[in-house]
């Protein structure tokens, strides 16, 4: 995490790393061909997303996964 000054607020950003891993998960979830294979992938880093869930400033990472898993076993 990295914190920035903005006024009189200190706003805290995921570190690059997080940022990082969370496009990793998007592009193994991108990856995937068939429902089941999204499935998997899904299962594979379940606990990793849920990290990023329980945390404010990651949250918005989880939400953009669990979205992106959404909408491709919905074009199937």
């Amino acid at each position: 995490m990295t914190n920035q000054i903005v006024g009189v607020l200190t706003m805290t950003y995921p570190s690059n790393s997080t940022n990082e891993r969370a496009e990793a998960i998007k592009t193994a979830l991108r990856a995937c061909k068939t429902p089941r294979e999204i499935e998997n992938v899904s299962t594979l880093y379940r606990e990793e997303v849920q990290a990023l869930h329980e945390n404010k400033a990651t949250r918005v990472h989880a939400i953009q996964i669990v979205n992106l898993k959404a909408y491709m076993l919905n074009d199937f």
